[in-house]
């Protein structure tokens, strides 16, 4: 099972009318779709950047230690879900770009049941 969210976003992206089921209509959504997320990486990455560069301010302005364990947890968290998103896309890249076959299926399957132990 994919990551929380993915499936019901590929199952639109799937059933949207310009993906009729034709091989080089999918082709193209498929770049269209990993495209836009590789720009929602992008996005998250300069937010953990933000984050970082805020944890240096907190630091060098002597802030409580409260706030920087605060934003350290935060940026943390955000860490956690950059690596979650990147494992979700070569799933997604593997299954859509039919480079899986079905054993590959099921590792990739293993693969994420191990990560989400």
């Amino acid at each position: 099972m994919l990551l929380q969210g993915t499936k019901e976003k590929l199952d639109m992206f799937l059933a949207a009318p310009n993906n009729a089921g034709i091989d080089i209509d999918i082709g193209i959504g498929v770049w269209v779709y990993m495209k836009s997320r590789r720009t929602e990486t992008i996005q998250h990455i300069n937010r953990i950047l933000g984050q970082i560069n805020t944890l240096k301010a907190y630091v060098e302005e002597g802030r409580s230690c409260h706030e920087v364990a605060t934003l350290t947890t935060s940026i943390a968290k955000s860490f956690d879900s950059l690596r979650s998103r990147t494992l979700e896309g070569f799933i997604l890249h593997e299954i859509l770009q039919g480079k899986a076959p079905e054993k590959k299926k099921e590792e990739l399957a293993k693969l994420l049941s191990l990560y989400k132990k």
